[in-house]
């Protein structure tokens, strides 16, 4: 290391700086040995020695020569030539020649080799700062894509006060997430520091800015960004220009609209604005300007074709779509794979699987051939109804079109299984997994979400956590799909509190837990009656500023009610209200429940009167509930009236509301009318439990 320490360096001991070390600490020790034997020549040989051993003498000093260069070596011999004896005055000074000579050379050499380090050095701070760079820009789009961008500005202020300029891709990135919470003062910040320190704007950068314009209602500032593109060298696309028609339609300013409309109508034949008013699911106006269109002998593309029917579909009006769709197949454009995928998924959805099973097998008359997407898109399909082999048998013809070229995806292996399981055929489900395994195919959350849910569904929940744990082996992170059905079996189990402990897990894994998994929870524990627990999970949805949904409150009240706590049912009802959560049928009857289940018929009536006030009906349940309350309370006549009012309504008695009118005649000792109705229970048709026959046998 005396190299390194004379080169005054700090240098870090890899193994490919101790072996230059040690080529560095071998040179000098070399050095060294040289000079000193020159020294000992010139200074301490004596002159007896000096005159015997002349030619001695110079071979020693020829020794010297090849550890100096060829021009040195010159130098020397043309010295030994001239000199006529060893005690010659000129003898001293010309080896110290010689050695000034050879220590120039050495620290020559050792300057180059102080630079070359130095240089390593700088280089692989530069390869460090490099990778840190990349790191914290990265770091920035994921803060920016979580919404925290506080942090992702202060983390682009200190790259920029070490010099570092995040690039136009980073500050997309930003502009996108201030335009996005309306923050446009610090968007126009950004802009006009990209403009002073760089990097210069792209398209994206002013669209992103114009669209957050748009969005602020400051359409003037989003008109001036426009203008000032072109004279930035930035050319407007079609997606700017129908940005800005948006916003100008929105403030009504209809002469500006129409001239850019006229500006886009000639740049793409209106496919943005039809892309536009598709995906603002404006479909009729959509409809009109390609009419309009054609009228002017303007003919849309595919794309925008594509678009409408895609609208069309999600909207479930598949008469439009199939009249757009034969229209096409007359008058053009033909239809592409996609097309057929559109109007697939589309008859798929409303359940219509001969039209869509139809559509399919017109495809290879118009020489489109089916893809995987159009193959996934039916076997969902089927599966979804429980026709597991139809979507085996239309896979198996899907690849046998395809001469063997394609196999099964992991998606339609996933589809697969997932039927499998809820067909109830576990093995032919496992029979896929291993499918997946043995084709070395990159598996995914989805499937083993997929693998999971069908286990707990087959009872093998144990099997169910160990692929959970394999899951995790992997390196795939559970989302909350995953921790739902977990929750969910536990649940089924009556395994509260590991359900608790799953639920608190997710939280602290950065998953948060949605309205299900709170639902789940809940569920749970008011079926085994620990109504307090409960209780709690929905105020720490409160806290979370999650409002539940009527469900969530609806299972608390019951509970509440079923526990003849009326004082905190009507108080959660008061809570819920206060959120803005209304009231639903199920809410009154959980409510009516409660209060006649404490013989409180009055207050249970008015609760009735007050959902038709509010706009709801009362269902067969709040009858029954009425019912069965002024039976047991001797009010035959008024169970009777209810009777007939849910007749006038058009509800079906059932079985429960026949047996607590049979339960009222009988307190009232009316055996005849008792059997009378019993009688016309056996004749309507209605299946007769034991709890009836229980009642007429005791009485």
């Amino acid at each position: 290391m005396a190299l390194a320490i004379a080169c005054g360096e700090s240098i870090s001991c890899s193994s490919s700086h101790v072996v230059l070390i040690r080529f560095f600490n071998q040179t000098l020790d070399s050095i060294k040995y040289n000079v000193a034997q020159m020294l000992a020549m010139g200074l301490n040989i004596n002159s007896d020695a000096r005159t015997s051993m002349d030619e001695n003498s110079l071979s020693a000093v020829g020794d010297l020569m090849p550890a100096t260069n060829d021009h040195y070596q010159l130098r020397t011999q043309y010295w030994f030539l001239k000199k006529k004896d060893y005690n010659d005055k000129q003898d001293q000074p010309a080896v110290f020649d010689v050695l000034n000579a050879t220590l120039k050379e050495s620290l020559e050499r050792l300057k180059m080799m102080r630079e070359t380090i130095s240089l390593a050095k700088i280089s692989f701070k530069v390869c460090i700062l490099k990778a840190d760079n990349a790191r914290q820009i990265a770091m920035i789009k994921d803060l920016c894509l979580e919404q925290k961008l506080g942090a992702a500005l202060w983390l682009r202020r200190e790259m920029i006060k070490k010099g570092v300029v995040p690039d136009v891709l980073t500050h997309n990135y930003l502009l996108n997430g201030l335009c996005k919470i309306g923050d446009m003062e610090k968007a126009d910040f950004i802009i006009r520091e990209m403009l002073e320190i760089g990097p210069t704007p792209n398209r994206v950068t002013y669209n992103t800015f114009i669209k957050g314009c748009c969005l602020s209602n400051d359409v003037d500032k989003a008109l001036h960004i426009f203008f000032s593109m072109t004279s930035r060298g930035i050319t407007p696309n079609r997606g700017t220009c129908s940005i800005l028609v948006h916003g100008l339609c929105k403030r009504h300013v209809l002469r500006d609209a129409r001239e850019l409309f006229e500006k886009i109508f000639r740049d793409d034949n209106g496919v943005a604005i039809i892309r536009g008013l598709c995906l603002d699911r404006k479909l009729g106006s959509a409809l009109s300007l390609r009419r309009k269109m054609i009228r002017r002998g303007i003919l849309p593309d595919v794309f925008a074709h594509n678009y409408l029917l895609n609208g069309l579909c999600k909207i479930g009006d598949m008469n439009k779509a199939d009249w757009l769709f034969r229209e096409m197949i007359e008058m053009g454009p033909p239809p592409n794979c996609v097309t057929y995928n559109t109007v697939i998924k589309g008859y798929c959805l409303i359940d219509d699987m001969d039209k869509a099973l139809y559509l399919f097998s017109t495809m290879a008359s118009c020489s489109i051939r089916p893809n995987r997407v159009t193959c996934n898109i039916l076997l969902h399909a089927l599966c979804k109804k429980g026709l597991l082999q139809d979507a085996m048998k239309l896979l198996g013809e899907i690849l046998s079109d395809d001469n063997g070229q394609t196999t099964s995806d992991l998606i339609t292996s996933t589809l697969l299984m997932d039927c499998s399981f809820k067909s109830g055929d576990m093995i032919q489900a496992l029979g896929y997994w291993d499918e997946i395994l043995q084709k070395n195919i990159q598996i995914d959350i989805v499937a083993y979400n997929v693998l999971i849910h069908g286990l707990c569904l087959s009872q093998n929940r144990n099997v169910a956590y160990g692929y959970f744990a394999e899951m995790l082996k992997r390196g795939l992170l559970p989302d909350v799909f995953t921790y739902n059905t977990l929750i969910s079996a536990l649940c089924k189990d009556g395994k509260f509190d590991e359900a608790c402990h799953i639920h608190g897990v997710m939280s602290r894994m950065g998953i948060a837990p949605d309205q299900i998994s709170y639902k789940l929870i809940i569920q749970g524990l008011c079926a085994c009656g620990d109504i307090v627990k409960a209780n709690e999970f929905l105020l720490n949805m409160l806290k979370k500023s999650m409002v539940p949904a009527p469900i969530i409150w609806n299972l608390i009240i019951d509970r509440y009610g079923r526990c003849g706590d009326f004082g905190n049912a009507f108080s959660i009802r008061d809570q819920m209200l206060s959120f803005g959560v209304a009231p639903n049928v199920y809410t009154f009857n959980a409510l009516i429940r409660a209060l006649v289940r404490g013989g409180n018929l009055l207050s249970a009536c008015s609760l009735k009167k007050k959902m038709l006030l509010n706009g709801l009906f009362p269902d067969v349940v709040t009858y029954n509930l009425l019912i069965g309350a002024a039976s047991n309370l001797g009010h035959i006549n008024f169970a009777l009236q209810l009777h007939d009012e849910m007749l006038r309504r058009g509800y079906d008695p059932d079985i429960i509301t026949y047996t607590e009118l049979i339960r009222g005649y009988c307190k009232r000792g009316n055996m005849k009318e008792a059997e009378e109705l019993f009688a016309k229970i056996q004749r309507s048709g209605v299946q007769i439990d034991h709890v009836l026959y229980e009642i007429l046998i005791k009485e």
